[in-house]
């Protein structure tokens, strides 16, 4: 996580604590017949939520530029049809609209309460399954079943849960509970291809990856929550056979109005139950605090395995994942012929929070070259510059270089007068400039030359294997590793990541401050708390990945990493953990001719 999220966030508890006392609040995984519905908006709750969607598109967010070359869609033009004259459904809705067509993962828009309050799920996760290499489209079977100990099914809903296994086809579902769509029986792929309709991101295959997550899981921020039943038509992995099976969507008054915020999201998540992977014994890591390693013989070769869940010191022991991944390799170093990074993540999980130097520390393992975090843009503007300098005036007590240099460089193009067009037309974007001293808790120095750790395994093959799920600190890992030319990369989709940094709230931003005057102003000039729980995150920063070596490759967000090695899954390594996608990146780093080219004896 970088320094400015952090900082705004820490900021944000003490004025939204008494924004959300109004809230309704509700226990966490509470079964519920509530009704899904969107809140009547009073005068000035539409001016407030007109005017925070035009200032996000018109001061703060970056990516429109790449969106206008790359999706041919301004988000900025769009929210100048909204207008507070609109009733509130129609006015929540084409806000929605708006968010769901400019296609970024991370810039979104939540609906309020009592909408948001709802979610919907069922106890399944499914994926593609591609078995035979000529089949393109590949086989949808489910992939993960959780626990239902404590869940109100009947006794025959339960037996039928039962019967269904990982690795059955999932052939067609009826009532797949999208709002506006069918309640009929439709194929299980077309019902992915609906999902999609929905999804963020900029390439289908982010949006399948998206739709798949999201199969049996609604949200109500997104959208209604289905009700009633739906039925599944599936095939048996083992003998064949077709069956029939009907279950209830599960309905509940999720964390987003539990008091208990943070606590809560992990408690619900948790309530759908352990996640049961069957691990290939050879591949299960033993789990250390902050990560994970284990040592695979292949081939009369020996490859260290390791599993990065978090860039981020454990808590209880104040282990950094870094150091622990560095006293590892060179424990090990001499026992090994290459490493393999496992960045795999599950839904909401992988790598969300992060220090901002830990992708950069752990890459500079693996090579002697200067590595330094990618180089960020930000947008020129008036109100951006004032939004800076409350930002800065939150956090006098703290050296913050970043927003310092940032302050003073807008203010030098603000006050050019050769660039005042391109502020008036939105256009102008700060040079790049480099963020790696963006994180005051860090244990690395701040000059990236700096690097503590810097080169200690340089002459062994190293891969990374990832899925879509690979945010922020992830992201910002695979790229380096990619673009530093330092390990091959290896995917189940061509492409991996997509995910922008410096995600920001709107009603994190639109808190108050207590100026020397003693009077009440918003970090953003005159922004309000959107209404009634309603939010918009977006990214502060555009990403710039300046040693990428393809084109549509320039920045963090949006295309994401694309892969060197694809990977399809088959029924079998969804199964088994990877099992065979495992084994074939050990063939590779095996090859004695290296013909995939592993990057050896790196500077």
């Amino acid at each position: 996580m970088s320094r400015l999220k952090m900082l705004v966030a820490l900021n944000a508890i003490v004025f939204l604590s008494a924004c959300n006392k109004s809230e309704n609040t509700a226990q966490v995984s509470s079964y519920t017949d509530e009704p899904w519905e969107l809140p009547k908006l009073n005068a000035e709750e539409k001016t407030s939520l007109v005017d925070s969607v035009q200032t996000v598109f018109r001061e703060y967010y970056v990516n429109d530029f790449q969106k206008n070359k790359e999706s041919y869609y301004d988000p900025y033009t769009e929210t100048l049809k909204l207008n507070k004259e609109m009733d509130s459904e129609t006015l929540l809705r084409e806000a929605m609209k708006i968010f769901n067509k400019n296609g970024d993962i991370y810039t979104n828009f939540t609906y309020p309460s009592p909408a948001k309050c709802l979610s919907a799920h069922f106890y399944f996760d499914v994926a593609f399954a591609y078995d035979n290499p000529k089949d393109k489209e590949g086989k949808l079977v489910i992939s993960k079943k959780y626990s239902i100990d404590t869940v109100p099914l009947s006794r025959e809903e339960k037996n039928d849960f039962y019967n269904i296994q990982v690795g059955d086809e999932l052939l067609s579902i009826a009532n797949i509970g999208i709002e506006g769509e069918t309640d009929e029986e439709i194929s299980a792929v077309e019902g992915l291809k609906l999902l999609m309709k929905q999804a963020s991101g900029r390439t289908d295959e982010v949006k399948k990856d998206q739709a798949l997550q999201r199969y049996f899981l609604r949200e109500g921020d997104e959208g209604k929550t289905p009700e009633g039943n739906f039925t599944v038509k599936i095939k048996r992995r083992a003998e064949g056979q077709i069956v029939t099976y009907t279950f209830p969507w599960m309905r509940y008054l999720n964390y987003k109005c539990s008091k208990k915020n943070e606590v809560s999201r992990i408690i619900d998540k948790n309530n759908l139950g352990d996640k049961k992977a069957n691990i290939d014994p050879k591949l299960k890591p033993a789990y250390l605090p902050g990560g994970s390693a284990n040592i695979v013989e292949y081939a009369g070769k020996s490859f260290a395995v390791i599993r990065v869940s978090k860039f981020v010191k454990d808590k209880e022991n104040e282990i950094d994942e870094v150091e622990r991944i560095k006293d590892f390799l060179e424990k090990e170093r001499n026992k090994i012929d290459g490493v393999i990074f496992d960045l795999r993540g599950d839904y909401n999980f992988n790598n969300y929070f992060s220090y901002a130097t830990s992708p950069v520390a752990l890459a500079s393992l693996f090579t002697t070259q200067d590595i330094s975090y990618p180089n960020v843009i930000l947008r020129v503007s008036d109100t951006n510059r004032e939004t800076l300098a409350n930002k800065l005036f939150i956090n006098l007590k703290e050296v913050d270089n970043l927003d310092a240099f940032v302050f003073e460089k807008m203010g030098k193009y603000l006050n050019d007068e050769k660039y005042k067009e391109q502020i008036k037309n939105r256009s102008l974007f700060t040079n790049p400039f480099n963020i790696f001293d963006a994180n005051h808790d860090d244990r690395y120095p701040k000059d990236p030359n700096a690097i503590l750790y810097k080169g200690i395994l340089t002459d062994k093959l190293i891969a990374v294997f990832a899925n879509s799920d690979c945010s922020y600190a992830c992201n910002t890992f695979v790229s380096l590793m990619k673009d530093y030319k330092i390990a091959k990369i290896y995917g189940t989709s061509k492409q991996i990541g997509g995910r922008e940094i410096n995600i920001f709230s709107w009603n994190d931003f639109a808190g108050t401050i207590i100026t020397p005057r003693g009077t009440t102003k918003s970090i953003i000039p005159n922004a309000k708390i959107l209404p009634k729980g309603s939010d918009i995150s977006f990214a502060w920063g555009q990403t710039v990945r300046e040693n990428a070596r393809a084109g549509n490759e320039q920045y963090l967000g949006g295309n994401g990493v694309l892969v060197d090695t694809v990977y399809l899954e088959t029924r079998d390594d969804i199964i088994n953990n990877d099992r065979n996608i495992f084994n074939k990146i050990f063939a590779d780093m095996a090859d004695p001719k290296n013909s995939t080219g592993f990057y050896l004896n790196r500077p």
